[in-house]
């Protein structure tokens, strides 16, 4: 899962000192903030983001492109080479493939030749595809990498959240009308598959 990608212990050995905002702040390592910016782009296809309350699914907004040319600016050879080798262990090769390349066709060209060839000759990788799948084919490998009982409580989120989060989308309701707003969202949550598979 996209979590999985992002282990604390590993953003925390790899993170870079900024001494000049405060002794001990740092940041993302400029290869996992790249990595991080890959997948920002490339789920952004699949999960919604907000603008002044309408919903979007882009991943080629040009601050995102520009987000990955410009941390592209900093990395050193060693970093490209951590870079590339995340990438292909996080299965998540095809998908950054995909992403610089689109980055490059609107910005020109930043990315190593031996960094764009070894991503192009990867495997795809099994992030790349859960996050090239349909909605429901998501679904699907979401309930396949959980044990039983785990699988059926992730259904059982999914088919019926919380009272909390229904009225945090519908607002504050009687107990009455909760079947009716499980109901309608599910009808709207259907709809909203079928307009995008």
């Amino acid at each position: 899962t996209l979590s999985e990608v992002f282990p604390t212990d590993r953003l925390l050995e790899s993170a870079q000192p900024l001494p000049k905002l405060c002794q001990d702040a740092s940041m993302l390592s400029t290869s996992m903030a790249l990595l991080h910016a890959c997948i920002h782009r490339a789920a952004q296809f699949r999960i919604a983001f907000y603008v002044e309350g309408n919903t979007h699914f882009d991943g080629d907004r040009l601050i995102w492109l520009l987000d990955l040319q410009q941390i592209a600016r900093h990395m050193t050879p060693d970093a490209w080479q951590r870079f590339t080798k995340r990438q292909v262990d996080a299965g998540m090769a095809a998908a950054t493939a995909a992403t610089l390349a689109r980055a490059e066709r609107v910005l020109g060209p930043f990315v190593p030749t031996a960094t764009r060839e070894h991503l192009e000759g990867a495997p795809p990788g099994a992030l790349s595809a859960y996050l090239d799948a349909s909605e429901f084919g998501r679904f699907r490998r979401e309930l396949a990498c959980r044990a039983p009982a785990e699988a059926a409580g992730y259904l059982g989120s999914v088919v019926f959240p919380s009272r909390h989060l229904l009225e945090q989308k519908y607002g504050p309701s009687p107990a009455w009308k909760l079947p009716f707003l499980y109901l309608q969202r599910a009808v709207s949550g259907v709809a909203k598959a079928r307009r995008r598979s």
